[in-house]
């Protein structure tokens, strides 16, 4: 029974249900069940021992049935109320249980329920019906443990309310209240299904190889009011790519590293139901080497520049112990080409060079030909040391000033 659920009412309706009460009984007294007052026996004669005895027994026990002098007799499912603030059930052996007040019916009308799809997609929906005039609707979609306003009194017969719904089953009841708070038995709509379904996004094929910058930017078509989210990690992990947006189409920079790149890219709804999963074909990604000018063989200064061309916003970096360790060369810049002055050692020297992207990807290295530096001088603001040539000694007869040069001439 649903009728003790109704428990919180205003006290204005109390008062007046209390007022309206009293009304009844008093103007119909004669109904059964309501006693206000007690009435002599009658057939009693006077002087007759046996019929004063059968009255004064019959007084008696009006007495103990009849309510105190300036008392009413209420109906029980108005004590009841007036005791408790809840509703008790109707009877329908109880005339006095179901007549609340003036003109209202015994029986309360539940109220009628166009049935509703059985599946719907959507997170909401709309019921609606008929009812009696005069009567709120309460709903409830927790198997009755609890019950909301949906339509409150009003004068119409026809009523409409929406509902939200949650994934799978959704299973209401709806009890119609009158003026008086009386309610209706339960009405169970059909059992309503969400079925969610998350239009799959569409992706445009992409470059299957890429060499030239460490991003990719992905596009395609989705719904409107869904967001797209992108796995590198075979789906173990999402990242939202674009919010939800009413656009229906969308377009996004993804990251690459060098090798195979494989993306998984998925809608999702407001509610964040996933769609399908439409996964791209794997797209390498190989960070392009420089390209070197080949510099001179030899060479007497103690620097050179190296020069030649990479991606834009690669760096260069630049080893002289063969690949062990690198240090920049050129940085980020915005350039296709490059150059730059790098420091010799007397002898043969050799360099590797690389480029690396703005994601940190690095190309392959690139082995630059040996250049012999024949100079004597330390390099500009080294601290090479400089061990200078004595004289030598030369043949008799020859000049005894000439002297060997520890520069290589002749003084």
């Amino acid at each position: 029974m649903i009728h003790d659920r109704f428990e919180k009412v205003s006290a204005a309706k109390k008062g007046f249900l209390g007022i309206a009460a009293l009304y009844f009984v008093l103007s119909q007294a004669a109904l059964p069940g309501f006693a206000a007052t007690t009435q002599p026996e009658a057939g009693i004669q006077a002087g007759s021992n046996q019929p004063q005895t059968d009255a004064l027994a019959q007084k008696n026990s009006a007495a103990e049935k009849a309510p105190a002098p300036g008392t009413i007799r209420l109906p029980p499912a108005i004590l009841d109320f007036l005791a408790t603030g809840a509703l008790s059930a109707p009877s329908a052996d109880a005339e006095t249980q179901t007549r609340t007040a003036p003109g209202t019916p015994e029986v309360v009308p539940p109220p009628g329920v166009t049935p509703p799809p059985e599946t719907v997609s959507t997170r909401t929906i709309t019921l609606g019906g008929t009812k009696a005039p005069g009567q709120s609707l309460w709903i409830s979609s927790n198997g009755g443990r609890s019950y909301t306003m949906c339509v409150a009194e009003n004068t119409e017969t026809a009523w409409s309310a929406s509902v939200n719904l949650v994934d799978g089953a959704n299973d209401f009841r709806i009890v119609a209240v009158d003026e008086f708070l009386n309610p209706s038995t339960e009405v169970n709509v059909p059992t309503i299904t969400y079925s969610y379904t998350v239009a799959t996004p569409t992706v445009t094929p992409p470059p299957l190889s890429v060499s030239d910058r460490p991003w990719l930017m992905l596009s395609g078509t989705k719904a409107a009011g869904e967001s797209i989210r992108v796995s590198s990690n075979g789906g173990r992990s999402y990242t939202q790519l674009v919010p939800k947006t009413t656009a229906t189409t969308w377009s996004a920079w993804v990251k690459l590293a060098n090798g195979a790149n494989d993306f998984m890219v998925l809608a999702k709804d407001r509610a964040g139901h996933p769609s399908a999963v439409v996964t791209l074909p794997p797209i390498t990604y190989a960070m392009s080497a420089p390209a070197v000018t080949p510099p001179p063989a030899t060479v007497t200064a103690r620097t050179v520049t190296l020069s030649g061309s990479k991606v834009i916003g690669a760096s260069i970096w630049i080893s002289s112990d063969g690949g062990l360790s690198y240090t920049p060369l050129v940085i980020n810049d915005i350039f296709t080409a490059w150059s730059a002055p790098v420091d010799l050692v007397r002898g043969d020297n050799h360099f590797t060079v690389l480029a690396e992207d703005l994601a940190g990807n690095a190309s392959a290295p690139v082995d630059i030909p040996a250049i012999r530096c024949t100079s004597v001088m330390p390099a500009p603001g080294s601290h090479e040391i400089l061990f200078l040539q004595g004289p030598t000694l030369i043949p008799a007869g020859t000049d005894r000033n000439m002297w060997q040069s520890p520069l290589g001439g002749q003084t």
